[in-house]
């Protein structure tokens, strides 16, 4: 049973191709993102370190150091699990991201609940929290930067030969 409904293409079957073909460019964008925050994330948490050495000594370099990689470490699981599902159908995407994105904060918990429980102080607090805040600080804004600067394909205008136009 088929409902014809007022100024609704008929041709079902090319809307369908339409919605699965692969975004034109999406892995190079994702990338470009990738790049962008692998940069910003690494210039914040040597910062951060290298400020957590000055005033908490070799003890501050080290929590910070731990904070920055595994900060780095959960961005980057979630960047590879969009360039794995890249082509992927959006039903899919969101299952693969939401998935990857319960793994990451499982991880995060189960090395919380470890650390709890060695009952000392190996980590210095503040090192890690300013370690962490200042890495995701610059992962973000360096991606935020990059994106300003991609062309998205649906706001595009393309010419006859799929070059977009300028």
């Amino acid at each position: 049973m088929s409902i014809d409904l007022p100024g609704a293409a008929h041709d079902t079957d090319a809307g369908v191709r339409a919605a699965l073909r692969p975004v034109r460019g999406m892995r190079e964008r994702l990338t470009t993102l990738f790049k962008a925050g692998l940069i910003g994330g690494h210039a914040m948490g040597i910062m951060a370190v290298g400020l957590s050495m000055v005033i908490w000594g070799g003890h501050g370099l080290a929590s910070a150091g731990l904070a920055a990689a595994t900060t780095v470490l959960f961005f980057t699981i979630g960047h590879l699990v969009q360039l794995l599902f890249v082509n992927a159908d959006p039903r899919t995407q969101m299952v693969a991201g939401l998935s990857g994105y319960g793994i990451r904060v499982g991880g995060l918990a189960i090395a919380f609940i470890a650390y709890q429980n060695l009952g000392s102080e190996i980590l210095a607090p503040y090192a890690v929290a300013l370690g962490a805040v200042a890495t995701a600080i610059g992962w973000v804004t360096t991606e935020v930067l990059a994106f300003r600067q991609l062309r998205i394909p649906a706001y595009d205008e393309y010419l006859e030969d799929g070059e977009v136009a300028r």
